[in-house]
């Protein structure tokens, strides 16, 4: 798989899975968001712990664009693959997406 570029996010506990497994929406770039679709796989390096991926996928993208300090942006929401639920609330990871 090709890098196509990198994210860093906010974890968050999400309500509808009750379980840590789903990342903050991310802010990506307008002109990044054609190389984005629905299953695209991430690979999401918890900032506690950089020598440890985790695999997940694009659930969700944004219908709009935003502005957002002087960029547009498009929020895409992310699946982690996390069994072993070492993402916890208020923890950053970085995302890259897949190609």
């Amino acid at each position: 798989m090709t890098l196509l570029f990198a994210g860093i996010v906010n974890i968050y506990l999400s309500k509808r899975m009750k379980q840590i497994d789903m990342l903050e929406a991310l802010k990506v770039e307008e002109d990044n968001i054609k190389d984005i679709s629905l299953e695209s796989a991430v690979r999401i390096e918890p900032t506690m712990n950089p020598d440890l991926e985790l695999s997940g996928k694009v659930i969700q993208i944004g219908s709009m664009a935003v502005e957002n300090d002087g960029e547009r942006i498009v929020k895409v929401s992310v699946l982690a693959e996390d069994p072993d639920r070492i993402l916890k609330p208020g923890y950053t990871a970085d995302v890259y997406f897949l190609r």
